[in-house]
């Protein structure tokens, strides 16, 4: 989506609405882990570069992904990064999972509130989407034997929007599950995301959340499929990715920046593989 073209498609949003809270922490502490110097691939000592490269705006409108996947684990609320690369870089298929005590699905359908001006279905999803037989199975055994009864009450849901004109559409799916062992059955059903959001959730998974070269990375390098770009903030970037774009604050939300995978077995991206429904899912 070059030039901006899409962006009709978003409304303004009340960033109020979005701002992300670890689990446990209080107002005031989104952002306590993070320090821009230190999250570049070469460590600190990084500002200097970073001045000299573009927005992730700038980043996305120059490398579009047209009708590409994001995933965002520990996501709540946050429309952030669907605002930014959907506006920006043409991704038009969105997964966000998280699961908190006492929230429930219709609360996190407001993550889309306001954010496109399209006709919008809503439709609930089972496990049997991603060829489980329960949502538990979907859980990683440490996440759901610490969570159980988060892991019994899971839920799933699909959102898609559809424009007059062009005709094309978004699709937004959230699932009530541990994103670390719902990465598998992403990719065993041809769910295969171009950029992962890193923030310092995922908790159970300390230290470090989803980021650095913990379990959420463990998983993925055993699924064979990696991601082309990571969206990072109050994160550790995984190994083997570098900051291509600047460190940017919006709002109340984290400072984030984006991040490109390096070398040899970079992923092309080839939307043809990526369509939305996957390996038979629908």
């Amino acid at each position: 989506m070059k030039n901006g073209k899409g962006c009709g498609e978003i409304l303004s949003h009340n960033p109020g609405k979005v701002g992300r809270l670890r689990k446990g922490a209080k107002k005031g502490q989104e952002e306590s882990s993070y320090n821009p110097g230190n999250v570049g691939r070469s460590g600190g000592g990084r500002q200097g570069v970073e001045e000299r490269l573009p927005s992730p705006e700038e980043y996305l409108r120059r490398n579009p992904i047209p009708g590409g996947m994001l995933y965002y684990p520990g996501s709540f609320v946050d429309a952030e990064p669907m605002k930014l690369f959907h506006g920006h870089g043409g991704l038009r298929r969105f997964i966000h999972v998280d699961y908190r005590p006492g929230i429930g699905e219709e609360y996190y359908q407001k993550t889309t509130e306001n954010i496109f001006n399209g006709s919008m279905t809503t439709r609930p999803i089972g496990p049997e989407k991603f060829k489980a037989r329960r949502w538990k199975d979907v859980w990683h055994p440490q996440a759901g034997e610490r969570w159980i009864q988060e892991a019994v009450r899971s839920f799933g849901f699909h959102q898609e929007f559809r424009f007059a004109a062009p005709q094309k559409h978004v699709d937004f799916m959230f699932m009530a599950v541990d994103a670390v062992g719902a990465w598998k059955f992403l990719i065993r059903t041809g769910y295969l995301p171009n950029v992962v959001v890193l923030c310092a959730d995922g908790l159970n998974w300390v230290p470090g959340g989803f980021g650095g070269d913990g379990k959420f990375y463990e998983e993925v390098k055993k699924a064979g499929h990696w991601p082309e770009y990571l969206y990072v903030g109050c994160a550790r970037p995984w190994p083997g990715y570098t900051q291509v774009s600047r460190t940017v604050k919006m709002y109340d939300l984290p400072a984030r920046a984006i991040y490109r995978r390096e070398g040899p077995g970079k992923p092309s991206y080839n939307p043809g593989k990526v369509g939305w429904l996957g390996g038979g899912g629908g």
